[in-house]
């Protein structure tokens, strides 16, 4: 039997594009908080630059890896996906991106790490710690005649205010 050139290009094309597999791989935190997942199609914020203002627990670690392809490795939003994705089955509000998008240097992957949380209900973020400002020098006071202190009074048992 002979297969005709379309359909032969079609099924390879078809096998092409399979091969380019995504992962997703979670390790969970010692939280030890179970939830219930949400629908896959929920909403999760992703903080690259800053954390949350909003008090959180730490569900786990989210590992995103992209296999190239056809078109080559996977790109930021496809991982971004991925890891949304698997947010929402854990529960998770939101992906605090502790490794943004990286592509390998041969090209043959990509990847991007973060940590799924959730956020306290009705707890504000505690305020981050500033550096304390240094203090000003100051030079020594000068020094003056001290007169001397009078000795105290003797101890008869009576505690004055």
């Amino acid at each position: 039997m002979r297969f005709g050139t379309p359909l032969a290009l079609g099924a390879l094309g078809a096998l092409a594009l399979t091969s380019c597999a995504s992962t997703i791989e979670f390790t969970p935190a010692g939280s030890g908080l179970k939830l219930e997942g949400r629908s896959g199609d929920c909403t999760v914020e992703f903080f690259r630059s800053k954390k949350p203002e909003q008090a959180y627990d730490e569900l786990g670690a989210l590992h995103a890896e992209g296999k190239a392809g056809m078109s080559g490795p996977a790109r930021p939003k496809e991982l971004m996906e991925l890891m949304r994705r698997k947010a929402c089955s854990l529960g998770a509000d939101a992906v605090i991106v502790t490794r943004d998008y990286v592509p390998s240097g041969s090209g043959s992957s990509s990847t991007m790490t973060g940590t799924a949380i959730k956020y306290r209900a009705g707890e504000a973020a505690a305020p981050s710690e500033a550096p304390a400002a240094p203090k000003p020098e100051t030079a020594p006071a000068p020094k003056s005649e001290a007169k001397p202190e009078p000795p105290p009074p003797p101890d008869d048992g009576v505690l004055t205010l």
